[in-house]
Parts: structure tokens; C-alpha cells; sequence
């Protein structure tokens, strides 16, 4: 290996990511998913057009880079669902930007473990649109580049059915809970 070869990742067990979780995000809860069970489809990646987000986020389509993401996630090791269920009170738009935030910011915090303990191209994807600026996107450029994730469902990946194969049903329209999900990958 010359300076110029990237070094290779540790490879952190899917155990230590699960203990690390459950230690450090108590509200959260994971699922193992094989990376070859993750489901694919190009008509997710079209329901996004219909999304009253589209062109509307930095993190949505069509602003989101044009790659192969089936491709890239094959690159990864390990990946790992991350979820929680929010109750649904009386104010069901306050209930979905809450658990949408929940979800990111425990993304962003494992992907922070991750990197301490020396994987530097860990990688994940929220489940919903981001919402981390109270007043929504700034309209010249993202306010948060370090901190925005891409949707998952936005990488083309069909969540229910994916969700469904680690073992984790949701169901639709959400009437009592919204069970919000995303994925690390490293």
C-alpha cells in the first residue's frame, strides 16, 4: 500500500452497532437487513414526482445526485433498519415532522459512532423527507450540507417490502402510530 491507497475500514459487527444503539438511542429500535434483501424499484423513485416535496427540498429529487444507488449500496458490508414509532396525537403534521427528526438525528449519531471507530465512508438514508430547518429549505443551497440525508424511498429502494423482509411490517395509511424508518450502511 502506497499513501495514495485509501485504508481500509474496520469492520465493526453488526452486533456493536446494535449494542451501541441500544445503549446510547434506547427509543430506537433496529433490524437486520442482508443488503442483497434490500428491494429495488424504479416506480419508487417516480412516486417522489408526485411528492408535494419534489423539486421543493435540497435532499429530494430531482436535486439529489443521479447515481446508481443499488449499485452503491452493493459496496457496503452492513446494513442496519433503524426505527421508532410515533404516536400520533392531535396534531398529525407535528407528529410526522417529530418522528421524522427522531429518526434523522439517531442516523446522524450512529453514523458519529461509526466514524470514532474508524469507518470513514459509513453512509445512511432517512425514511421521509428532511426537516431538520424549522422554515424548511433556504431556496439558494442546502443550510445543513453536513447534516441532510436523502430519503431512503428517493434511492429507488421499496421500503415495505424491504422493511417486511427483516421483519418489520409497516402499514399504510398510519391511523394510530407513524413508524418511521431509515437505514445505515457501512
Amino acid at each position: 500500500m502506497n499513501q495514495y491507497d485509501a485504508p481500509v475500514s474496520p469492520d465493526i459487527s453488526v452486533d456493536a452497532v446494535k449494542a451501541y444503539v441500544t445503549e446510547a438511542l434506547p427509543h430506537m429500535k433496529t433490524a437486520d437487513i442482508d443488503i442483497k434483501d434490500i428491494v429495488f424499484e424504479q416506480r419508487n423513485e417516480l412516486l417522489c414526482f408526485y411528492c408535494a416535496r419534489y423539486n421543493a427540498k435540497w435532499t429530494c429529487p430531482p436535486r439529489i445526485p443521479k447515481a446508481d444507488y443499488k449499485a452503491i449500496f452493493k459496496e457496503y458490508q452492513h446494513a442496519l433498519f433503524l426505527y421508532h414509532d410515533q404516536l400520533i396525537d392531535d396534531d398529525y403534521e407535528k407528529s410526522r415532522v417529530d418522528s421524522s427528526v427522531i429518526l434523522h438525528r439517531a442516523l446522524l449519531d450512529v453514523e458519529a459512532f461509526l466514524l470514532k471507530n474508524g469507518n470513514a465512508v459509513r453512509l445512511s438514508f432517512i425514511g421521509g423527507s428532511c426537516k431538520l430547518c424549522k422554515n424548511g429549505c433556504t431556496p439558494d443551497k442546502c443550510a445543513n450540507p453536513y447534516l441532510a440525508r436523502i430519503p431512503l424511498e428517493a434511492t429507488g429502494v421499496n421500503i415495505i417490502k424491504s422493511a417486511e423482509t427483516a421483519g418489520v411490517p409497516i402499514v399504510f395509511p398510519a391511523t394510530s402510530f407513524i413508524r418511521r424508518i431509515g437505514i445505515i450502511l457501512w
